[in-house]
């Protein structure tokens, strides 16, 4: 049985800081999960790091938990990226948490979805300047997706239950205490 905590959220909500955050406490129970994706890495991604960037051919030849395409370009978790002796710790977005939830079903996995609620005027500073040349259309377009994507949270089925942690000026800190808070508090 895997374990797995979904952090979701809105482009610039910080789902990643709180992953790396939530990785850099050193705690024993915690592992990273680092997914896949078939795009390029942006100015400040790392591979291995931030994701796994594989070729298509690459990509379609690992035995994922869940996939998506999005702007012909695939993003997945493999199965391998997980520890059965540990609460992993990923980022989602809304299908994906769906998809995880259908294994869920079939006693595969458990899983714990957290939204992470930043207001808008935040996440779009944080995105203007998490580059040294933003494309700012880019960011546009993300942003417009991302309200129709965390609209379907309310309205699309299958609708699924998932804790709120606010992230809005806050110290990494105090919202990485917030997570582990519900993931401690959440009953396996």
């Amino acid at each position: 049985m895997y374990k797995i905590v979904a952090l979701m959220g809105k482009a610039g909500a910080g789902k990643d800081t709180i992953q790396k955050g939530i990785m850099g406490l050193n705690d024993p129970r915690f592992h990273g999960i680092v997914s896949c994706t078939t795009r390029p890495p942006r100015d400040y991604e790392k591979d291995g790091v931030d994701y796994n960037f594989l070729t298509e051919e690459e990509f379609h030849n690992q035995k994922m938990l869940e996939t998506a395409e999005f702007r012909k370009w695939f993003y997945g978790t493999q199965m391998s990226a997980l520890k059965e002796d540990k609460i992993n710790i990923g980022v989602f977005n809304p299908t994906g948490i769906r998809s995880l939830l259908k294994l869920e079903k079939k006693d595969k996995i458990k899983v714990l979805p957290i939204l992470i609620e930043t207001d808008d005027k935040e996440r779009l500073i944080r995105q203007l300047e998490r580059e040294h040349n933003p494309d700012v259309l880019e960011i546009c377009r993300r942003f417009q997706t991302d309200f129709y994507d965390f609209e379907s949270l309310l309205y699309n089925e299958p609708k699924f239950n998932f804790w709120i942690v606010y992230n809005n000026n806050y110290a990494v800190s105090k919202v990485v205490n917030n997570v582990i808070e519900v993931i401690e508090g959440h009953n396996w």
